[in-house]
């Protein structure tokens, strides 16, 4: 079966279905070539992503007419290249694709910086503390093991070699590769794993700019590590309060609406990824919580998965280890724990949670269909995450949240954020000393901060985010072709060309010369 799997999967590398084919033949159309400076490179992430292609296709071309350059891919060396994914590129002026190959005296360094990193790691944080030309390599192999489908890492795996090796070669290949050529610019898919963030750090270092595109409807240049976090700290003391007064009125207004559509139950408010709904329709026959009077503890997980330093700082490496410390807590103490995991959790989370759960039976877990308002009914206490959207909805009902780890709250004073293990210990085994929320003390701050978390902190600015940078309407395309998860389908390449015209192309032009 594995042979077959791989078989079929190369097999795909060399074929094109008819909206590949049909987009190719428009992109050569369109896209004429040019006689740039040979010595002028714009390096953009080979990425089978259709949205990315669709954005990159004009962010790539328009960069190249700026900086007078030629565009090329980037890659991992692979050892059947992908042929298919290679013509899509070509076919919007890729001049041909730049795999990551060390020289023998780069293969030579890189096995003693190895070996050497290697014999040093005795612990998690010792894997975030990784360093290599003068850039932050750790946290880029921590979550890249993580994605692999990993919930925690294992110190002594052949996988977390591999993936240190990975690491060490892209920084030495990268790390000469711009010191040596006239690189303009580079084009990512992600701020955070191997595959993206190695040549953005060291691209950066360098002062090459770098740029990202979440989706189609905005772009941006990278310039810290942590760009999703960054502006946290200021949400309060300096971006709501230069905003004009009316606009303050209007945003809370806002945000009161969107939230009270959260609380009905309404899927994907202002998370277009979610397909279900952590606050439908209470069962109120149907009890949860035991009936006694113990403080009452609800832990909300994350996605062990994903990149869980996409904030910046955690009192834990990840969210296994997170909630492995909370089953310790657990142990020690005479509360009443649960455990409620999103409707929307991927494969491989509840029989990661169960693992943890077995050493631990004191944290009862309950059905993730469970509504919050029900939990708030019977009288959750407290509720932890580390830093989850639990952290604006639950103090609106009146219930207490604890962080573990920098959050978009962190500037208000709704939520709890202790800033290492001994606070937040010292939080956990004291919780009846916790003061009850104030509900009409703090609904101005929690309206005030949804409104600047969604207008503008998650992007540069609000005046950047173009429902039609791409498309007529984005959001209109998405219902069409059924949710957010068919935008990574093949039929986008055929909405995009449905919608073209000669001046629609020259207005997505300007959109994006706006933006970069």
């Amino acid at each position: 079966m594995w042979l077959i799997n791989k078989l079929l999967a190369n097999k795909k590398k060399f074929s094109k279905d008819k909206y590949e084919k049909a987009f190719i033949k428009h992109n050569k159309h369109v896209w004429k070539e040019k006689k740039r400076n040979d010595q002028n490179l714009i390096l953009v992430e080979l990425n089978s992503m259709q949205p990315s292609i669709l954005m990159w296709s004009y962010l790539s071309n328009v960069l190249a007419d700026k900086y007078d350059a030629n565009i090329y891919t980037f890659s991992e060396k692979a050892l059947i290249p992908d042929k298919r994914l290679l013509d899509i590129y070509k076919s919007f002026g890729s001049n041909g694709d730049i795999a990551e190959v060390l020289n023998d005296e780069q293969r030579k360094e890189k096995e003693k910086i190895l070996n050497s990193i290697w014999g040093k790691i005795k612990n998690l944080n010792d894997i975030l503390s990784i360093r290599l030309k003068n850039i932050s390599l750790g946290i880029d192999i921590y979550t890249t093991y993580l994605r692999a489908g990993n919930p925690t890492v294992e110190l002594d795996s052949y996988l977390l070699k591999k993936y240190i090796d990975l690491g060490i070669t892209k920084t030495l290949y990268w790390d000469n590769f711009i010191q040596c050529h006239n690189v303009k610019a580079v084009i990512v898919s992600h701020p955070c794993y191997l595959k993206s963030n190695v040549i953005a750090k060291i691209a950066r270092k360098y002062n090459t700019p770098v740029y990202l595109a979440w989706g189609m409807s905005a772009i941006y240049k990278i310039e810290s590590d942590f760009i999703q976090g960054e502006k946290f700290e200021q949400y309060k003391t300096t971006m709501f309060r230069n905003l004009p007064i009316e606009e303050q009125k209007v945003g809370i207004e806002w945000a009161k609406q969107q939230l009270d559509k959260r609380f009905s139950g309404t899927i994907g408010v202002d998370m277009s990824y979610s397909l279900k709904s952590s606050f439908g329709k209470a069962d109120y026959n149907n009890i949860v919580l035991e009936k006694n009077n113990k403080i009452k503890i609800l832990i909300c997980t994350h996605c062990f998965f994903d990149n869980p330093h996409c904030y910046g700082w955690m009192i834990f490496p990840d969210f296994y280890q997170w909630l492995s410390h909370l089953g310790e807590i657990s142990e020690k103490t005479d509360y009443d724990w649960y455990l409620k995991v999103h409707p929307d959790y991927r494969p491989g989370t509840i029989e990661t949670v169960q693992r943890i759960l077995a050493k631990y039976p004191k944290i009862k877990m309950i059905s993730s269909e469970i509504s919050h308002h029900q939990l708030v009914y019977e009288g959750i206490d407290v509720v932890l995450t580390v830093y989850g959207t639990v952290g604006c909805e639950y103090p609106l009902l009146g219930v207490n949240v604890i962080n573990a780890g920098k959050n978009p709250h962190v500037a208000y004073d709704f939520n709890y954020h202790p800033r290492n293990l001994q606070e937040y210990d010292n939080l956990l085994f004291n919780l009846q000393n916790l003061p009850p929320i104030k509900k009409d003390v703090i609904e101005k701050e929690v309206y005030e901060f949804y409104y600047i978390h969604h207008q503008y902190g998650k992007r540069p600015s609000i005046k950047k985010i173009k429902d039609d940078m791409i498309f007529e309407s984005e959001e209109r395309v998405k219902e069409n072709l059924g949710g957010y998860n068919n935008l990574f389908k093949n039929k986008l390449y055929q909405c995009f060309l449905n919608e073209f015209t000669d001046e629609r192309h020259l207005e997505i032009i300007n959109n994006v010369k706006l933006q970069s």
